[in-house]
């Protein structure tokens, strides 16, 4: 399973170098966002379970800082109809508890998987 996965992720940023230069800087894109697209191509090529991680790690942050006010939300909708307060309330409580636990140990311990995906390549280059 490692052997394959070692195969197609580079193969997969193969394809993201392709995606970003046939695109182009210009083409609705900013030159940011070149950069990145081209620099995660070359990451997948060169240390593919290292950017695998990464990209878990990113997910993983963005559901904690967008996901928990959100979900506040969603409850306050429940609790209180669309246009109350409880909306902002729940807004701004699971807002301040999704940055609570991505700042947390729990988070950390979460973030293990990607850390031993880094460290797989880490081994496989010595």
């Amino acid at each position: 399973m490692k052997s394959a996965v070692r195969w197609a992720l580079p193969i997969l940023g193969v394809v993201v170098i392709l995606f970003a230069v046939s695109s182009g800087p210009g083409a609705g894109r900013s030159g940011t966002e070149f950069f990145l697209t081209l620099l995660l191509g070359g990451t997948l090529i060169v240390s593919p379970f290292l950017a695998l991680g990464i990209m878990f790690m990113y997910a993983m942050m963005l559901l904690c800082i967008v996901g928990g006010p959100l979900l506040g939300a969603y409850i306050g909708v429940q609790v209180g109809g669309k246009d109350s307060v409880a909306v902002w309330i729940g807004l701004v409580v699971g807002g301040y508890i999704g940055i609570k636990f991505g700042l947390s140990d729990h988070f950390g311990k979460l973030m293990k998987p990607a850390e031993t995906l880094a460290k797989m390549d880490d081994e496989d280059k010595k």
